[in-house]
């Protein structure tokens, strides 16, 4: 027997090999032989199918637009080419993959077969194509002030896309120009949406402080932006008899601004006036506080009707009323003695709520009338800083609590009345002294002798960073007497001066502020009497010279505060009566009573902004408390609940020095009052010394 093949096979022998698909002919034949004839041969066909094959093709991760072309792969198990196609944001040339859009690609690799392999199931691998990723770049902002212009910001993303910004806190932005609004911080946040190409950018975020000074000006250099002009004050015309200078060493420390009116000749010239002028601008209404030093000197040979004055004019206008509308006042002492100096004085001038624009501020004086050549006047001016302070002063308001001051009043009066000397005393000044150093203050004791005996009062102070040299002092005195708690006398007013001096422990102050806490006021005001003997003579002080530190900073102004519960009329009523109100008040006869009338009503402004409840009335007739022994070297003023003489001394307060002056006395009504009380000092002196938040 013999066999043939023919198509997709192959024949050895008797075995079958296929060669490819198709079909397959296998023919059998027998030839025969001597005996056989040849048999008809045999034909047998079968087909062949084609082989199966399979393609590897792994799964594709995902890319971001703006990736480069790359290339796929991918394999078949029958060794033939794999070919793919491409659907989505990409297109495909052999196997190399472009990116043309975001969104998604899918990729099929195929593989149709050939005579021998059926064509393979088609494997699809999908991928997502992210938005290229973008940053910003936007470097830090500096500070600024409350008075700095409008200002521009900038920001480049790295795709070319316009960025843009949102404002947080005290400041608003429109397009890139950012506005400050108000003291405190101001975020500025740049963004970038991104577009069908780019994916949005992360925020980036920038802030800065706001400073609440609008212009400060301490003239080490030169002018500082100031320019001198000519007559400015009281319709004056003698520019010939009025010039300024700037110094570069005849200020308080450094460069000083000099007006020198009057002299030149023997001429008779009434009416003399110079100033130094700038701008500031302001955003916004702003409550606004001036602080400024100023030295005047008259020479030797004025008259007695012949002054001189130092002005501050704002927008055209002299600052104060008249005839108060100086900051200070020379008058000739009839042609002679010495030249008359003031020597360097800090001035601190509430400007008032003003609005958003320019506005011109103008310093300098005017002398009245000069007769002779060797007549003449001299300002000198340095350290001009112009800020808002109802930031400050609301930040140290808004930490009061009323339960707490009430607690206060309720520790004093748990002592006992105090007396001066006794274990009482001790007791509570040394419970004033932990409240005080859990604050964060240095508590220090001034000593004095009472009765041959050694006493001492405490003290702390909130040292100012631009004018540590001069200080605001708030008070109370701690003992008391009667037998009972002396919680209204005085342990309200050692409640309220404690809270204070909380208030503005956080804060920062232009100036610094003293609080104090009084003894041997029951006895005659021996305490502050010896306060103001030992240390008057020692104001300004520089203690080692040149270390920036003043033991005893000059007065600006004292406040005292003694009984500020109790306002139940004349006769006294059960309850408070319905026209409750707190009592400021000052010595008229005194010798600073335009200054301390001006910070009597500055309390009463104070009262209308941050108390809550009550009224304050301004009374002129301050006796029998603490700040009377300054009365004659600064603004001192007293706090109360009645008037001293009118009220108190009538018997209005038929607790004062009894056993009754207890905590239990007095009803929710009355602890009210004396909080409003808190709220009118601390947000007052919080203005006066230019509190801001650190």
């Amino acid at each position: 027997m013999t066999f043939a093949a023919a198509g997709s096979c192959a024949l050895a022998g008797n075995v079958v090999t296929i060669v490819g698909g198709g079909s397959c002919t296998v023919t059998a034949a027998q030839g025969g032989n001597a005996a056989y004839a040849p048999a008809p041969a045999v034909t047998r066909t079968f087909a062949i199918g084609r082989a199966s094959q399979s393609i590897s093709f792994a799964p594709l991760s995902d890319r971001t637009l703006g990736e480069p072309p790359f290339t796929v792969a991918a394999t078949a198990s029958s060794g033939l080419p794999v070919r793919f196609s491409a659907t989505g944001e990409c297109t495909i040339d052999g196997d190399t993959l472009r990116l043309t859009a975001a969104g998604g690609c899918s990729v099929t690799a195929s593989q149709p077969g050939d005579d021998n392999y059926g064509p393979a199931p088609d494997v699809v691998q999908t991928f997502a194509i992210d938005r290229t990723g973008q940053v910003i770049t936007f470097g830090p902002l500096p500070k600024r002030g409350l008075g700095d212009v409008p200002f521009a910001v900038s920001a480049v993303a790295s795709s070319g896309l316009l960025v843009s910004f949102r404002a947080e806190g005290t400041c608003s932005v429109v397009a890139e120009v950012v506005t400050v609004t108000g003291t405190g911080a101001c975020t500025i946040t740049a963004s970038q949406a991104g577009n069908a190409r780019f994916g949005p950018a992360p925020d980036v975020a920038q802030s800065f402080p706001v400073s609440p000074v609008i212009l400060e000006a301490h003239f080490d250099a030169g002018p500082d932006g100031f320019s001198y002009v000519d007559d400015p004050f009281r319709a004056t015309s003698q520019p010939a008899y009025a010039s300024g200078a700037w110094s570069a060493a005849s200020g308080f420390r450094g460069g000083a601004l000099t007006v020198t009116l009057g002299g030149l000749d023997d001429n008779t010239i009434l009416g003399m006036s110079g100033g130094w002028t700038t701008t500031f601008n302001l955003n916004g209404p702003a409550k606004v506080m001036l602080y400024l030093r100023v030295g005047l000197t008259q020479s030797p040979f004025y008259e007695s009707d012949e002054t001189s004055q130092v002005l501050v004019s704002l927008d055209g206008a002299l600052v104060g009323a008249s005839p108060n509308d100086y900051l200070a006042q020379v008058v000739g002492d009839g042609n002679t003695g010495p030249e008359i100096k003031t020597g360097w004085r800090l001035y601190s001038v509430n400007l008032g709520t003003l609005g958003a624009g320019t506005h011109s501020l103008t310093i300098g004086g005017y002398n009245s009338r000069k007769n002779v050549a060797n007549e003449s006047t001299t300002i000198v001016i340095d350290d001009v800083v112009v800020m808002e302070t109802a930031t400050g002063a609301r930040a140290a308001v808004s930490t009061l609590n009323f339960d707490r001051f009430k607690d206060n009043i309720r520790v004093l009066a748990g002592f006992g009345d105090r007396t001066q000397g006794a274990p009482s005393n001790i007791a509570a000044g040394n419970w004033l002294q932990q409240q005080l150093q859990a604050a964060g203050y240095k508590v220090e004791r001034h000593p004095y002798t009472y009765g041959g005996q050694p006493r001492d009062q405490i003290y702390v102070t909130k040292v100012g960073t631009i004018f540590p040299d001069h200080m605001y002092i708030v008070s109370a005195h701690m003992d008391g007497r009667g037998g009972g708690g002396a919680a209204n006398d005085d342990a309200s007013g050692c409640a309220l001066v404690l809270e204070a001096a909380r208030g503005v422990a956080n804060l920062k102050t232009a100036v610094s502020i003293r609080f104090v806490f009084w003894n041997n006021e029951e006895t005659g005001l021996n305490g502050s009497t010896a306060y103001v003997n030992q240390r008057a003579g020692l104001q300004g002080v520089e203690t080692p010279p040149g270390s920036g530190i003043y033991p005893e900073p000059r007065w600006l102004g004292m406040i005292q505060h003694d009984q500020i519960l109790f306002d139940h009329g004349l006769p006294p009523q059960p309850n408070q009566i319905p026209a409750a109100d707190l009592d400021v008040e000052y010595q008229a006869t005194s010798t600073y009573a335009s200054q301390a009338l001006r910070l009597a009503n500055a309390l009463r402004a104070g009262n209308q902004t941050y108390s809550t409840d009550y009224p304050a009335q301004v009374g002129s007739n301050m006796n029998y408390t603490d700040s009377v022994p300054f009365q004659n070297y600064t603004a001192a003023v007293s706090v109360r609940d009645n008037q001293r003489i009118a009220e108190i001394g009538q018997g209005s307060n038929p607790h004062w020095h009894q056993p009754t002056d207890l905590y239990t006395a007095f009803s929710e009504q009355d602890f009210r009052l004396g909080f409003n009380a808190v709220q009118m000092t601390l947000g007052t002196i919080s203005e006066l010394s230019g509190a801001t938040p650190r």
